[in-house]
């Protein structure tokens, strides 16, 4: 399946397989789960959430200080 990524980078679509969950994304793009927030439309989801095919997800970063 097909999946368009957003990134303040820019746009990518990146190929899953069948059946991909949101954390599968991270492997693909060689970027840790833990450094940001997936959003899909409004929503923001966990990395358990199934996805289709041609769905549209944002990735924003998290910034933390002090």
């Amino acid at each position: 399946m097909k999946i368009k990524i957003v990134r303040k980078e820019g746009k990518k679509i990146i190929e899953l397989p069948d059946g991909a969950r949101a954390s599968d994304i991270f492997g693909k793009l060689g970027e840790s789960s833990e450094t940001y927030i997936i959003k899909r439309a409004s929503d923001i989801i966990i990395g358990e959430e199934p996805l289709s095919d041609g769905d549209e997800l944002e990735l924003i970063k998290i910034i933390s200080g002090g």
